[in-house]
């Protein structure tokens, strides 16, 4: 269990490790975590996905917007980085930012309710 953890680039035999740990052992763990959010330089919606489940929150509100992160978003950040920016109608701008804007706020509500509730106690 420890070795597939460490061997793996997702977070779900992580997560179950630490279960084991928590539920199985006495003795308190003493984990080090460097570098725990990795974006891996690109925020798709996998990554997000990784992302929310290390940090214990509910993935369910992004999971209406794989299509728009991976194929709106970062389809035109990557258009942009690599010089074939396209321009976008100032109407699909608007609804985009607006899109992204509300996924930004349901992560940070989620976060300041965890913190608020003590849940990186558990």
């Amino acid at each position: 269990m420890v070795q597939e953890a460490g061997l793996s680039s997702k977070i779900k035999p992580c997560l179950e490790l630490v279960e084991f740990f928590r539920s199985d052992a006495e003795a308190r763990s003493n984990l080090v975590w460097r570098a725990a959010v990795q974006a891996k330089s690109n925020l798709n919606s996998e990554v997000l996905r990784e992302i929310v489940a290390s940090l214990g929150l509910n993935y369910s509100p992004f999971a209406t917007k794989e299509k728009l992160l991976d194929e709106k978003l970062l389809a035109n950040r990557n258009s942009i980085a690599h010089g074939r920016h396209e321009v976008m109608a100032a109407k699909e701008y608007l609804s985009l930012h607006e899109d992204v804007f509300g996924l930004m706020q349901d992560f940070y509500n989620q976060v300041e309710n965890a913190v608020l509730r003590k849940q990186y106690r558990v």
